[in-house]
């Protein structure tokens, strides 16, 4: 898994090393989990890199074979 703000990259590493496996995470998600706006989604340890975010940055997360989302920061209210 790769993170990057604005292109350039602030976090890598493997879902290997995530406390909640992925197969977890999508039962719940199947379970009928609320993914509303603005809720955040925990799933375990974060790699090196978590820094600041700003109004208007690009914030893009891949997973090798699966493909990447990509959000840009908007201002709340």
């Amino acid at each position: 898994m790769q993170c990057t703000v604005n292109g350039q990259q602030r976090q890598l590493g493997r879902t290997s090393q995530m406390i909640t496996p992925i197969a977890d995470l999508i039962a719940e998600h199947l379970r009928g989990h609320d993914a509303a706006p603005r809720r955040r989604h925990p799933h375990g340890s974060t790699p090196e890199g978590v820094g600041p975010l700003s109004v208007g940055d690009e914030v893009a997360v891949s997973i090798e074979g699966i493909g990447t989302l990509t959000n840009k920061v908007v201002k709340r209210g």
